[in-house]
């Protein structure tokens, strides 16, 4: 009887749906990914955020998550997500409630697709699983510095756009051990999610040594249920994958572009980081 009230009672809490509430902005921010590079971008982070790092939520299925973002740029903007759309002048605020009753990416962005809105533009991601032991949420995006040179960038070519710096979550191989969020930690057996958003123009495809992972969910159903190691996501493109790590050991996931583990002629740099798995 006992053993039926416990369990009975860890079940009914399992169910109960939360709502997070995010107090969010959207403003400009200075991406460094170098000593002396600086680039302006448009940034959506959580207000009490002082480094401006990309916006990344994590719930559980079935939650709700409140995001009250508020615009801080000088003009009107259009966001909008799979669940809702908002004109937000300036200054102002609006809401945005997106839930999920299965393992997602939902995406909080601007409404205008355009390569130069794509580009410059703040975008948060919002991942729903089931749980597991953990989520890291990756936003993976490449910049070309020359088109900063002026402060903003007001225009882009895509025929002929030439990036040189690469980077997770805004940061560099050597920048991403600052960011415990970036890190993928854990144990033997875990269950570990980890959302890859592309919010650049080029495609990049991340690779996992010592590891496969399994696709849970993705901006292209075709690749849903793929077990294995390297993961190309396009351009405003996202996998939401599994890991289930067999054994213990420290290993490099990096993106399979060779050009995009450089930064400023560097390498090693750019999209670099590492795995620490424990017994």
């Amino acid at each position: 009887m006992l053993f039926c009230l416990v369990l009975c009672t860890v079940f009914s809490v399992r169910l109960q749906a939360a709502t997070l509430t995010v107090q969010a902005t959207l403003d400009t921010a200075v991406v460094s990914p170098d000593n002396g590079v600086a680039l302006t971008i448009q940034r959506v982070f959580a207000t009490a955020d002082e480094r401006k790092l990309p916006l990344r939520i994590t719930a559980l299925v079935g939650d709700t998550v409140a995001i009250e973002l508020t615009n801080q740029l000088d003009r009107s903007v259009v966001y909008a997500t799979g669940q809702g759309i908002h004109d937000i002048a300036p200054g102002e605020s609006a809401e945005f409630r997106i839930t999920s009753t299965m393992p997602t990416i939902e995406l909080l962005q601007p409404q205008e697709t355009t390569p130069l809105s794509r580009y410059v533009a703040g975008v948060a991601s919002i991942v729903f699983t089931h749980g597991g032991t953990s989520t890291v949420a990756w936003q993976v995006r490449e910049f070309e510095s020359e088109l900063h040179d002026g402060g903003s960038v007001e225009s882009i070519d895509p025929n002929a756009y030439n990036p040189d710096y690469f980077t997770i979550n805004g940061l560099t191989k050597s920048q991403l051990p600052t960011d415990a969020a970036s890190l993928v930690t854990g144990h033997v057996h875990d269950t570990i999610y980890i959302a890859i958003v592309n919010t650049g123009l080029s495609m990049h495809s991340m690779h996992f040594h010592g590891y496969h992972a399994q696709c849970v969910a993705a901006s292209d159903a075709a690749v849903v249920g793929w077990d294995k190691d390297t993961w190309p996501v396009q351009s405003s493109g996202w996998v939401l994958l599994r890991l289930v790590p067999d054994k213990p050991g420290m290993y490099p996931v990096h993106d399979h572009n060779l050009i995009a583990v450089t930064g400023g002629g560097k390498y090693p740099n750019g999209m670099f980081t590492l795995m620490e798995i424990q017994p």
